[in-house]
């Protein structure tokens, strides 16, 4: 008897909690659908037309749905963002960027693959034509300018033909960046890493590390900050890493290891 008592009352308890957990549910429901509308869906497709909410700098912008696109065709001069002063042309090429697109709707042309080893989208944006016109590729109209340098990042064969041509129109113009390619400190000072034109190894510049400042002008070639470096297939100097170590005061560790190279170009 006292056993038919415990199963009635168990049965009797586990309905009141069904009760009391659909109310609840049926309680949140409009509270649930209000977070649904706040909801913002973070994706992009091929060739979709979104509007450009934030130009970054002169090669990233931030989509009116919070996604963040790294150009997938050039690289622009730094800001000063992550450096304590912007490189040369790097203000004026996130001012044109900012005229170019901010605000505006452009079509969006994913890269092969569309992100890159940090997880960022990458693309290239063109702006919509009007009346007739052709519509406006960013990354070209930038290289032709001088405000960005060629950087193959899920890049079609024909496309970087294109990109590489527009580069050398503003080489041959001395554009923009390509203006100070005659002044060789100024052209040094364009960059943060630089090795020599046939090296697995590059250096940071203003380091202390002898090999940095011993790179020829024939043979110099700079970077305007360590992703472009690194994607060369090249990898960092293990002097130049200990002496930024020692510069910002942090104990070195017992073994400094230079990242592993990647294939050559």
């Amino acid at each position: 008897m006292l056993k038919a008592y415990i199963i009635l009352a168990g049965v009797f308890m586990a309905g009141v909690l069904s009760t009391l957990a659909a109310r609840h549910v049926w309680a949140l429901g409009p509270a649930a659908k209000e977070t649904a509308a706040r909801q913002i869906e973070l994706r992009v497709t091929d060739n979709q037309i979104c509007k450009v909410e934030h130009v970054v700098d002169g090669d990233t912008v931030v989509l009116e749905n919070g996604i963040h696109i790294r150009y997938r065709g050039v690289n622009a001069p730094e800001t000063g963002y992550f450096l304590h002063d912007p490189a040369p042309w790097g203000m004026e090429a996130a001012a044109r960027n900012r005229e170019l697109l901010e605000g505006k709707m452009v079509r969006v042309s994913l890269g092969d693959p569309p992100m890159d080893a940090y997880g960022r989208v990458i693309a290239r944006l063109y702006v919509p034509g009007k009346d007739q016109t052709p519509e406006v590729d960013v990354e070209a109209q930038l290289l032709r300018e001088g405000l960005a340098r060629v950087l193959p990042l899920g890049q079609r064969a024909a496309e970087l033909d294109a990109l590489h041509a527009a580069e050398e129109e503003a080489r041959t113009k001395k554009s923009g960046l390509w203006s100070l390619s005659d002044d060789e400190p100024a052209r040094r000072a364009q960059f943060t890493y630089a090795c020599t034109a046939n090296s697995r190894v590059f250096h940071k510049l203003g380091s202390g590390c002898a090999a940095a400042r011993n790179i020829s002008s024939a043979q110099f070639k700079g970077f305007t900050n360590l992703e472009e470096a690194v994607l060369t297939g090249r990898h960092l100097c293990s002097q130049c890493i200990q002496l930024q170590i020692k510069k910002s005061g942090k104990p070195a560790p017992e073994k400094v290891i230079d990242e592993a190279p990647m294939p050559d170009e």
